[in-house]
């Protein structure tokens, strides 16, 4: 295909679209049509060329979760002296993988944990693990986002979390809203009519679920 741009690199678009072509599995119905469609394109316009390149960032880049992996397993083989012949046997064995299974990736994060975040071990202190348990308590209420992990940290007071596991926990925006309701900005101004769709299908007890107060100006 012909990039109709002589301002873009002809290869580099070439090699993004090859890249893809082994992602496919991975495209929602709408990123395939697109894809297929423009396979035996003889020109792309600048419009398909930024639907490219959004699709390899969101496919193929280095925060995809398969190019996440990939480098974790970068910074794995750059410490592979410290790696047990057993790990660094794993290690070598999926560092040409596109895809892992769900055990792979289980293990490549728990490498990386180990060997790559010592720093983060030592600043998980006691207002780390404070905050995360209220956060894992928050999400547990919350479900079903980081119900799995949040039942992890409840149930093992030794657990500690990966760096990226306590981002994605702890400083989601609802999990920030939570923690300091002060800075949150309301879900509704003061004084709006909300609707309420759940209540007790029993006689009597309307309200029975609901704590707190009504709101007001």
């Amino acid at each position: 295909m012909i990039v109709n741009n002589r301002y873009l690199d002809q290869s580099k678009m070439d090699k993004k679209v090859k890249q893809l072509t082994k992602k496919t599995n991975q495209l929602t119905a709408v990123e395939l049509a697109f894809f297929n469609s423009i396979l035996d394109t003889t020109s792309l316009t600048a419009s398909q060329v930024v639907t490219i390149n959004n699709l390899h960032e969101k496919h193929c880049g280095p925060h995809s979760p398969q190019g996440n992996m990939q480098d974790k397993i970068y910074h794995l083989l750059k410490k592979k002296d410290l790696l047990l012949q057993v790990e660094l046997n794993f290690v070598t064995h999926v560092q040409n993988k596109q895809h892992f299974s769900p055990p792979e990736e289980k293990t490549i994060n728990n490498l990386y944990h180990k060997y790559c975040e010592n720093g983060w071990l030592r600043s998980y202190d006691k207002k780390k693990r404070r905050i995360m348990k209220s956060c894992a308590e928050f999400w547990v209420n919350n479900p079903p986002r980081f119900s799995k992990l949040a039942a992890q940290v409840l149930n093992d007071i030794d657990f500690v979390p990966t760096k990226e596991q306590y981002r994605e926990m702890c400083e989601d925006k609802e999990a920030r809203n939570f923690l300091n309701p002060e800075e949150a900005r309301p879900l509704y101004p003061a004084g709006s009519l909300v609707k309420i769709s759940r209540i007790s299908s029993l006689p009597g007890t309307w309200g029975k679920d609901f704590q707190g107060k009504l709101g007001g100006k």
